[in-house]
């Protein structure tokens, strides 16, 4: 028959994953999901993406700024819920949110727990340099993303993802996965595996400094750097000033370790390469080409046209990020 559930998400990732509930026999009762907020160089309120979905099928859309007011807590008691089923919400579920539904709570995380418990399992995946991760399906508990195991499912990272990418393809397992293991629980099937504390990996939220490129960092890093970024946060370096300007940051979009191998090239110098290789850049170790890149206040453009457009010429060099 299926469950009646309220939904806790918010991104293109919960999005995704809410499309799954829906196509599932389970019952949305409610979507809940961050308030609107202003994006966009106009600044226009825009809608998330979990919340757009809600409204185009006509579901309940609850948007609170925080979950803890009494007045939300009996809103989500009125619904009388099953589960709740949560896949990239932004906020932490109190204890008293987490002990409404008559099921419990159940969180698809897109990592292979214990490992890269946190707010960025998909950036810090690939900083890392894995070669696999997945979705977890864990029953929620007080503490972030350390209840048992219900479900999982891997899948290896592949070389030339980047993070919208690899987000993508977790979130359709997510869509698959989530809502076949709230069929298992309502069946009474679900068996849930306790977590090896002492193999737990954190994956804390990304911090500004972590966008900014440096040289001195081997190309191989530097490329998964990009990647992670990639296409939301942005990668970059800087140009070097003109005269008295200051230097002006150059967003990276897409790159790759280059086939050219410097030979006692300063990082950050830019090396002759190929026309198909486009903007190369020496590095610590190796070379970093640069694909697709942003200068500040510009459009986003293939590395070759910028090249053409910039002066930039072999043996300058470009700056670290920061």
């Amino acid at each position: 028959m299926g469950l009646r559930v309220v939904f806790f998400g918010t991104p293109a990732f919960a999005e995704t994953v809410l499309a799954g509930l829906l196509r599932s026999p389970h019952e949305v009762a409610a979507v809940v999901t961050a308030p609107d907020a202003p994006a966009g160089r106009g600044r226009r309120l825009s809608s998330p993406p979990a919340a757009a979905l809600a409204r185009e099928r006509g579901l309940r859309l609850l948007q609170p700024a925080a979950l803890r007011d009494e007045a939300v807590l009996e809103e989500l008691r009125k619904l009388r819920a099953d589960a709740f089923a949560v896949a990239s919400y932004g906020l932490i579920l109190p204890a008293k949110v987490l002990a409404i539904p008559r099921l419990g709570a159940f969180n698809a995380h897109a990592s292979l727990l214990p490992a890269l418990r946190g707010a960025a399992p998909i950036e810090r995946a690939i900083l890392a340099g894995l070669e696999e991760t997945g979705v977890s399906i864990q029953r929620m508990t007080a503490r972030v993303d350390a209840g048992d195991v219900l479900a999982s499912e891997r899948t290896p990272i592949r070389a030339s993802e980047d993070a919208g990418s690899l987000s993508a393809r977790l979130a359709e397992i997510a869509s698959r996965l989530l809502p076949a293991t709230l069929s298992e629980v309502e069946a009474g099937r679900a068996v849930g595996v306790r977590q090896d504390e002492s193999a737990a990996t954190y994956a804390p939220p990304i911090e500004p400094r972590e966008r900014a490129l440096r040289w001195t960092e081997t190309a191989d890093s530097a490329a998964r750097r990009v990647r992670a970024m990639s296409p939301e946060r942005i990668a970059y370096c800087r140009l070097a000033p003109r005269g008295a300007a200051a230097p002006r940051r150059l967003g990276v979009l897409e790159a790759s370790v280059a086939a050219s191998e410097p030979t006692g090239a300063e990082p950050g110098t830019i090396l002759a390469a190929p026309e198909r290789e486009g903007l190369v850049v020496a590095c610590a170790q190796g070379a970093l080409a640069l694909v697709t890149v942003r200068p500040e206040g510009g459009r986003t453009m293939n590395a070759r046209d910028f090249l053409r457009g910039s002066r930039l010429e072999p043996g300058m060099r470009l700056l670290d990020g920061g």
